[in-house]
């Protein structure tokens, strides 16, 4: 019987070896510099920027006036009136641009359930462009088990 149990635990060590030697491999690479793939984005040229006429188009035909009667056409919401309620009014230049979503669950449901990306974040980070979201996505340069 003792025998019996030697050879079983002899075979599931055998077995087991292969599949921790793969998790460690893998829990490795991720953890100790396994490298993206590069690719050659319009924005990793030698000014190391986005494109600049992307960014600005429409900026040079718009004159001033033009420009104050279109903010004019969006209504931003200001605050409360005397009796509490919100109220909205035409928005001016120093206005920021309005959410695209009420709150957080409706931009949710327009995106499959994620929050949607703060693009300003691809400035600021290495190879930024290939992050998804980890339960979204699992890969070996994405682990989805942090």
């Amino acid at each position: 019987m003792k025998s019996f149990r030697a050879i079983a635990l002899l075979g599931a060590g055998i077995v087991g070896l292969p599949s921790f030697t793969t998790i460690a491999h893998y829990s490795d690479g991720v953890e100790h510099g396994l490298k993206c793939p590069s690719y050659p984005w319009l924005h990793k040229s030698i000014p190391i920027s986005y494109d600049h006429t992307s960014i600005r188009r429409g900026g040079v035909a718009y004159t001033t006036d033009k420009v104050k009667a279109m903010a004019t056409q969006i209504e931003v919401v200001d605050g409360h009136n005397d009796e509490g309620e919100m109220f909205t009014r035409p928005s001016k230049l120093s206005d920021s641009f309005p959410q695209p979503y009420a709150d957080e669950q409706a931009a949710r449901f327009a995106n499959g359930g994620a929050s949607p990306p703060d693009l300003i974040i691809t400035k600021a980070r290495h190879n930024a462009e290939l992050e998804m979201e980890e339960r979204k996505v699992v890969s070996q340069w994405i682990p989805s088990h942090k």
